[in-house]
Formats: C-alpha cells, sequence, structure tokens
C-alpha cells in the first residue's frame, strides 16, 4: 500500500519507516522526512485557545496565487457579565489591529439556565475593525457571560 505525498493540501506523514540504509541514503531520507514533518505540523490548526493573539496555524489565500499566503490569527475575547439583558446590545473593544479579514466570528453565550452558541437565532454578533456588539433578541434570556473567539487576517 502505498502512502500519500505530503503536499500544501495534504499533511500527512507516513508513521512507520525502515531505517535500514547506507549512511548517504539515510542522511537523504531523514532530511526529507524532518522537511515533511515540520511542514505537516506547521499546516496543522493548533488547538491553543488564549486571551491574546496567537497565530493558530492556519493560512489563507492570497488575490495573487504568487504571493505567500496570508497566516491567520485567533484571540478569545471574554464576555464581561452581565452583557445583555433580553432586547439589548452594546459594542464592546476588541483590541486587535492591523485587521484586513475576519476568517471566523463565533463564540458561547452563557444565561442562568443553558450555554447558547454565537451566533444563533435568538443571539447575534458584529464585528468591526474595533469592536464586537453582541445583539440579545427580546425573548431570550439574559446573557451573563461567554466567549467570543476571532479569527482573522492581519495587513
Amino acid at each position: 500500500m502505498t502512502s500519500p505525498t505530503p503536499t500544501t493540501g495534504n499533511t500527512y506523514v507516513n508513521q512507520y519507516t525502515n531505517y535500514e540504509l547506507e549512511q548517504e541514503e539515510l542522511k537523504t531520507l531523514l532530511t526529507r522526512r524532518d522537511t515533511q514533518l515540520s511542514t505537516s505540523l506547521n499546516l496543522k490548526t493548533n488547538g491553543v485557545y488564549e486571551t491574546v493573539e496567537l497565530q493558530n496555524g492556519e493560512q489563507f489565500f492570497t488575490t495573487n496565487n504568487m504571493s505567500p499566503k496570508r497566516f491567520v490569527f485567533r484571540k478569545v475575547l471574554q464576555i464581561p457579565a452581565p452583557i445583555a439583558a433580553p432586547g439589548t446590545s452594546g459594542p464592546i473593544a476588541h483590541g486587535i489591529t492591523g485587521v484586513t479579514l475576519f476568517t471566523r466570528i463565533y463564540g458561547i453565550a452563557v444565561t442562568a439556565a443553558d450555554w447558547r452558541p454565537i451566533p444563533n437565532s435568538d443571539i447575534k454578533i458584529v464585528v468591526t475593525g474595533t469592536t464586537y456588539t453582541i445583539t440579545n433578541e427580546a425573548t431570550s434570556a439574559a446573557i451573563t457571560s461567554g466567549i467570543v473567539i476571532l479569527e482573522y487576517v492581519k495587513q
């Protein structure tokens, strides 16, 4: 059975390798395998969610395919408590600068009774260059706390 070859879109690295080779062949094989491992690890989305800006391991296309891809950053924002009574909204500064594109906007709202995804039919979120605004519909429970996760490309 042959293994997939690692490319930009495929980060598979074969788990088993036979190293019974001559010195020069071994050097070549280990160099190639190290490059494949590094490339594969660097292209995987990392699972670190912090309240400070981090590269998340993703790369975003450019309008000119000859240009290097742009790195995607992630920042987790804690929703201050209480944020939104039913039927209200309010802008909150996110503290991120130099954004050219938000690639993902999501989160979780905590109410007295449950946890709700953001956005959903009752809770909306809008992000600008300086703030995010959560709108809580009049029929929804009050949001007591939560998190917003912003993923974005910078200049």
